[in-house]
């Protein structure tokens, strides 16, 4: 906030400003929050709409994220893509299980 407000910019300061008494600093703070509160709606409306622009289907596409499907074959790919993600898991565990046992095997020796 402090970087594109200058009000908020200007009280944040002098709030750490050691040159002012802990009064006018306190003042400052109070101050500070009041602006805090008045800037937060806006900047929270800013960030949903950031947010949502950011995962749209649209720009998921310009990027490559997501590719265009037709629903005839969503099941089909669905199927594969389970069965590589599972094929993975259980090459993987299998490869640990042989790890294991091949230092088991070593470390007895």
């Amino acid at each position: 906030m402090a970087r594109l407000d200058e009000t908020y910019a200007s009280l944040k300061a002098a709030t750490t400003d050691a040159s002012k008494s802990a009064e006018e600093r306190a003042k400052s703070a109070e101050l500070l929050k009041q602006r805090e509160s008045f800037l937060q709606p806006t900047y929270m409306q800013i960030a949903h709409l950031y947010a949502d622009l950011h995962d749209r289907v649209g720009r998921m596409q310009a990027k490559g994220c997501a590719q265009e499907m037709r629903w005839i074959e969503s099941r089909r790919r669905l199927y594969w893509r389970l069965r590589r993600r599972l094929n993975e898991e259980v090459s993987f565990f299998f490869s640990l299980l042989s790890l294991s046992f091949l230092f088991f095997y070593s470390s007895s020796s």
